[in-house]
């Protein structure tokens, strides 16, 4: 059950008064700098009162809490925001909500206080608070009960002070009175002494430590009054009050400031106040996407803000209200900074199980981009599949835009039609530096490519990641391209792009690659590629020798841009870019394939479900498991290597172990790393038949200049067979 206080009469007339202030702002008002998103869940039970705390393990830990029962939790979970995975720890020996947990000086992690009771009876009026402090050593995964606090309270917080100590302060006594107690615990003695009180006494108020200074904020008494203890001279100072004065909200450090979330004023409120340290003032930022009070808040060691749970409109309580298990993101950023840009290029959507998009309007005109934002998520756009990507790439800093393709069942035009559509999208997008970076997926990888290595190209892309894109071909599109013999696929209707990415020579990839066959200068190149083939169609790939491992859709090596040959090496067929294989599937999306059968009644050709098992599709590029759009998968997190993780001001290459390379000797290095690499030239290239006994010599310059072992060019001898009639006649069709 909910947990009352009493609030002064001071705060309710401040919250009529100001209560305007969290749903508009003044035309003066600064620009926001926090961009929220809700996409994470707690483990189950949903809950609120709970300790938060980020240790110095770079995990945050959340102890305690109420979900509803009247029963005080005992359960521990760690959450690491670089993974975005959760564990379960040991139980605390003590459960309580309106508990006080903090990060020690020794590494441990120590609750202090709270209310402890359960059935039968009410526990909230009156109070029944505790002094427990119980230590919990995150390298052992074990409790051990403390020296209890000499005062007993509830709604207290804790911090550590300039002197290494542990200070508990204000809170709620048995009475249901607000504290001014200050008390000092020593990890090292195990005991505790008194220090100066509190100026104000309040309880629910929440408190942090910058620079050694715990500044205590807010609570149910004082009027938002914002007061720092110096520990070094046991005095308190007074700073610039909160605009809108709260009580059980959440709070915590980033950049300069201190950041106030959610809380009870006047009632739940979305509300985000943040104070610049420096300057002494308080703004309003953007506010939550649900109103929550008693929420945990921390933050996390991936520089982003994290609001966990609370009591909230949609919980499992009573009035429409209770414990929520929803997390709220926060990625705190500079008023007027400008993030760098990713454009997200999707794939081929030609059956009746994707969602056809255009790239011109009906009157003609080329479709804008789509902007992602944290209010306008990609799932929103009605032609997003990239699973996970794009909330995952918000959240690490980038400005994400997703980029019309024109594709859908009724008709796909050539590769060339939509990269001139990217042309003009990506000319619509602000960027930094003049350049984006592109991703894209399946056929989408090919798009770009069409644009960068064609007259299109306005120099405005840094990068190119692809994600399973046939840059050597894939017999799927064989499949596809034959249906523009049939009378439905009448002028207008036809799947040209199927064709341009087949395998074969002249007319299909060989075409699209003879065309497109010099690397952009300035450009870094990054193929990614998956070995899962979770449908009978991605196993036939493999076990007739066609395309090898693959990811369902396409060849492992189709995607490094080599040709696939079932007893001989690779051929490099697209040279120029760093190769990346990993244990993912084509798409997790759609866990129904289509296969083709004709509708004699209309004379066209139609797609019927064949229902796969879910689980075999997952891991894929973007999903880590079904209706996953959130937790950060292998192939994204290659992705981040790659591209960097501008919130923590990461260059590429960061972190090489987290993106294997398939080959010994890269082709390429990215820009940020080409000082001592070799010049790589583009190799001549011969497309089509070679006859029976024909031999095909080219010249191959060498650099024969010094240099370590990993960085000397590969020279590749390849073994070319010419088609079978066969074949010819199939690629004739």
């Amino acid at each position: 059950m909910p947990r009352h206080f009493r609030i002064s009469p001071v705060i309710a007339l401040a919250c009529t008064l100001l209560l305007p202030l969290a749903s508009s702002r003044s035309a003066n008002a600064e620009v926001a700098s926090i961009a929220w998103s809700a996409s994470i869940a707690m483990p189950l039970p949903p809950r609120y009162g709970m300790g938060v705390a980020a240790a110095n393990d770079g995990l945050i830990y959340l102890a305690g809490g109420d979900s509803y029962t009247n029963v005080p939790l005992t359960v521990v979970h760690a959450f690491n925001p670089i993974s975005r995975h959760w564990t379960t720890r040991a139980s605390m020996p003590t459960g309580r909500w309106s508990l006080a947990l903090v990060a020690g000086p020794d590494g441990r992690l120590y609750a202090l206080g709270g209310t402890n009771c359960g059935p039968p009876g009410f526990c909230w009026q009156p109070p029944r608070p505790v002094g427990t402090v119980e230590a919990y050593d995150p390298a052992t995964n074990q409790w051990s009960t403390r020296q209890s606090m000499p005062t007993a309270r509830t709604g207290l917080v804790a911090a550590v002070g300039n002197d290494g100590l542990i200070y508990a302060i204000g809170g709620q006594d048995v009475n249901g009175e607000a504290l001014a107690t200050v008390e000092a615990y020593n990890p090292a003695t195990n005991s505790w002494s008194t220090r100066a009180d509190m100026p104000t006494a309040r309880a629910f108020l929440e408190a942090v430590t910058v620079d050694g200074l715990i500044f205590a904020v807010g609570g149910n008494a004082g009027g938002g009054v914002v007061q720092v203890y110096d520990a070094t001279a046991d005095s308190w100072s007074t700073r610039a009050r909160m605009p809108l004065p709260a009580a059980d909200f959440g709070l915590a450090a980033a950049n300069g400031q201190l950041v106030a979330a959610g809380g009870q004023a006047g009632g739940f409120v979305t509300t985000v106040q943040a104070y610049d340290i420096a300057a002494d003032r308080w703004q309003l930022d953007s506010a939550l996407s649900v109103a929550r009070r008693h929420p945990g808040m921390a933050a996390g060691s991936d520089g982003r803000l994290y609001v966990f749970g609370g009591w909230g409109p949609g919980g499992p309580g009573y009035g429409g209200a209770g414990p929520l298990s929803s997390v709220e993101v926060g990625t705190p950023g500079q008023p007027g900074a400008t993030k760098p840009v990713v454009v997200l290029v999707h794939g081929w959507h030609g059956t009746s199980r994707h969602t056809p998009d255009e790239c011109r309007d009906g009157g003609g005109n080329y479709l804008q981009p789509y902007h992602v934002t944290s209010t306008s998520p990609a799932q929103d756009s009605g032609f997003h599949d990239f699973g996970s990507f794009a909330h995952n790439l918000l959240a690490d800093g980038w400005d994400i835009w997703l980029a019309h393709v024109e594709t859908g069942p009724d008709h796909t035009p050539p590769l060339g039609e939509n990269a001139a559509c990217l042309q003009w999208q990506l000319a619509q997008i602000p960027k930094p530096g003049g350049k984006a970076v592109l991703i894209g997926h399946s056929m989408g990888g090919l798009v770009i490519r069409a644009y960068v290595e064609s007259a299109l190209y306005r120099d405005d892309v840094s990068r190119i990641v692809t994600l399973g894109t046939p840059h050597a071909g894939t017999p799927f599109g064989h499949a596809v391209c034959l249906t523009n013999a049939l009378p439905w696929r009448s002028t207008g209707h036809e799947d040209l792009a199927a064709c341009e990415f087949a395998t074969g020579g002249d007319g299909y990839i060989g075409g699209f690659n003879q065309g497109h066959s010099q690397r952009r200068a300035g450009v870094a190149y990054h193929f990614i590629g998956g070995d899962r083939n979770p449908i009978v169609f991605g196993q036939v790939l493999q076990y007739l020798g066609l395309e090898g491992p693959n990811d369902g859709v396409v060849g492992a090596q189709s995607s490094l841009g080599r040709i696939y040959w079932p007893l001989l090496p690779p051929s490099e067929f697209v040279p120029g870019a760093t190769r990346h294989i990993l244990d993912v599937s084509h798409s997790g999306k759609h866990w129904e394939i289509a296969y083709p059968v004709i509708d004699w009644q209309n004379l066209r050709l139609d797609w019927r479900p064949y229902v796969v098992e879910a689980h075999r599709w997952y891991p894929s590029y973007f999903n880590a498991s079904a209706d996953d759009n959130t937790s950060m998968t292998d192939s994204y997190a290659c992705l981040r290597n790659l591209i960097g993780w501008p919130l923590l001001g990461y260059a590429p290459g960061y972190a090489p172990g987290a993106c294997p390379i398939a080959e010994t000797v890269p082709l390429t290095a990215p820009p940020e790393f080409q000082q001592d690499a070799p010049v790589w030239v583009a190799l001549p290239a011969r497309l089509g038949q070679v006859a029976t006994g024909e031999t095909v010599t080219y010249a191959m310059p060498i650099d024969t200049s010094p240099m370590p072992v990993s960085s000397r060019p590969l020279a590749i001898a390849v073994a070319i067979s010419p088609m079978s009639s066969a074949r010819r006649s199939r690629a004739a069709t």
